[in-house]
């Protein structure tokens, strides 16, 4: 059992005067934990264990409690001497404001003087529109000052200057965008639409959470859909689906296929029938990698449905066709063989003269 005279000399708290520490002497007349503290209750050494308090404050001066963990008030801090700010809180003060965090505290104070001059050029910006080096909306060509407020973005590009947009017209850039790109298999590039210099990450954030506050106030974040004639809307169809064809780097021209009379379009029918079922030797398992979902994509029998067709029917059963060939691949590589059974059958059927740009 310890003896009383190997225990620690303090009481066990100021809550509990009468209980000597449990714990042993570790350095000098106290333990680990009552050697740090500034005042204590001591214990006399002598066996009756008689008390002698000299101050019943013992515990140690608390850290601030209600400190934050970052300093929200950047004009506050932008005025503290560099030496007075600790490096892991300033860290964290950018990653709340959403700024870059990588660097030496000089070049972290610099962002945050960056930071905090763009935030006073976005205020004025979106009080005054006419600062903003563009006058028009990229997309729609709409006045910045006729954008609706709740729908209006500005952002400072790299090149420190302020463009305006309607967030409706950058999600449907970037939408398109990112299609083109997850299609390619290449990573995003987020540039300003104005002069195709990179948005920074900030701009790209705060235009997310833009978008984020839109969608839970149940707000559109794409322009109303026109009604379009039926013509319309099966010619914007053929020039988006090779768009994507160019995008794969392959020129293709879309009136190649909008040139096309219905017995051209039957005729190309044929051709990729017999490409994908006999020609080619295309293997199942090739053929799943191209359309995993529809083996049997161009079949004979469909052939004798659709002659009844009329030509925009047609046009649009066809130009679906062609669609899923070019986009369901399982890779890209897959995706591009499906373009090059379109192309061959393309080529035998269009009237592509001898100079016609194909790569």
């Amino acid at each position: 059992m310890t003896q009383i005279h190997e225990m620690c000399m303090s009481v066990k708290s100021k809550h509990e005067i009468d209980v000597q520490c449990p714990h042993t002497q570790k350095i000098g007349d106290y333990c680990g934990i009552h050697h740090k503290s500034k005042n204590v209750i001591r214990i006399d050494g002598n066996s009756d264990a008689s008390r002698i308090n000299v101050n019943i404050t013992f515990k140690k001066p608390d850290k601030e409690e209600n400190s934050s963990e970052f300093y929200d008030d950047l004009k506050y801090l932008s005025k503290l001497p560099e030496s007075s700010i600790n490096y892991a809180k300033l860290v964290k003060t950018l990653r709340y404001f959403q700024i870059q965090i990588q660097g030496t505290k000089y070049q972290l104070l610099k962002l945050l003087e960056d930071y905090i001059k763009n935030q006073e050029l976005l205020r004025n910006a979106y009080d005054d529109q006419s600062i903003c080096n563009n006058t028009n909306d990229f997309y729609d060509f709409v006045d910045l000052q006729d954008i609706p407020k709740e729908y209006l973005f500005i952002f400072v590009c790299e090149d420190g200057k302020l463009y305006g947009m309607d967030l409706r017209s950058m999600f449907t850039f970037f939408r398109e965008l990112e299609k083109d790109c997850k299609l390619m298999e290449n990573p995003v590039e987020y540039r300003n639409p104005y002069n195709r210099c990179r948005l920074t990450a900030q701009t790209i954030c705060t235009y997310r959470n833009r978008i984020k506050n839109l969608q839970e106030a149940n707000k559109p974040v794409t322009y109303p859909e026109e009604v379009h004639e039926p013509e319309d809307k099966m010619t914007f169809k053929v020039v988006e689906v090779f768009h994507t064809i160019n995008n794969y780097g392959y020129s293709v021209d879309a009136s190649w296929f909008l040139k096309m009379s219905k017995a051209d379009l039957l005729d190309y029918y044929i051709v990729m029938e017999d490409i994908w079922n006999h020609r080619m030797n295309i293997t199942l398992a090739t053929k799943r990698s191209v359309v995993p979902d529809n083996l049997n994509i161009f079949n004979r029998a469909e052939y004798y449905d659709i002659r009844e067709l009329d030509l925009l029917k047609l046009q649009n059963f066809l130009i679906n066709k062609i669609e899923k060939m070019i986009n369901s691949g399982v890779d890209r590589s897959s995706r591009v063989l499906g373009i090059h059974y379109c192309l061959i059958g393309l080529c035998e059927v269009c009237d592509i003269g001898p100079n016609t740009p194909f790569n």
